[in-house]
């Protein structure tokens, strides 16, 4: 019956993510010395979704990417991380304001099309806001075949007809992105 016990707490702790960190529940302290890793898409799927952003996004929370995401496949309406959440023309969501650490992993084929309905702050940050924020040593590919040029922070709400690849910063932002 022990054995039993021990195989149900195995079996609870396998399912909620404790026991592998990878896939979804990011491991790592957050800190300088021990930034939450992104191991896998799911862990990047984590990260990005704003649900979790007063963990992951916020001053003083340090991140490092582990591996390649490829988003191909995948079609986003706003900004993957820090999205806006108005088409009012300024930015009304939660910023992302901590470090960013790609560690020399690349994200490939980010591609966003708003389905003509006016999003701004389109890239993969859609906000990066703090004097601490920062984004640094990320490699960003964009997808094979693009029929028009890249969004980049700044131009004018005219754009070609979607779909657009996205560069890493959807707005002017306070924080750095090196």
């Amino acid at each position: 019956m022990r054995w039993l016990n021990g195989l149900l707490v195995m079996a609870v702790l396998a399912c909620s993510g404790t026991l592998w960190a990878a896939g979804g529940v990011l491991p790592g302290g957050g800190t300088e010395g021990d930034p939450y890793l992104i191991e896998d898409l799911a862990d990047f799927d984590a990260f990005a979704d704003s649900v979790n952003a007063p963990v992951y996004w916020a001053s003083g929370v340090y991140t490092r990417l582990a591996c390649d995401p490829n988003l191909a496949g995948r079609t986003y309406t706003t900004a993957v991380i820090a999205p806006d959440t108005s088409t009012s023309g300024n930015f009304q969501g939660t910023p992302f304001e901590g470090i960013f650490d790609g560690d020399g992993y690349v994200i490939s084929n980010l591609t966003i099309d708003t389905a003509g309905a006016g999003n701004d702050y389109l890239g993969l940050f859609g906000s990066i806001e703090g004097s601490s924020a920062e984004v640094k040593d990320l490699g960003q590919v964009l997808p094979a075949q693009h029929p028009h040029p890249p969004l980049r922070a700044g131009l004018p709400r005219r754009r070609p007809p979607p779909p657009w690849p996205a560069l890493l910063i959807g707005s002017d932002s306070v924080g750095r992105a090196e």
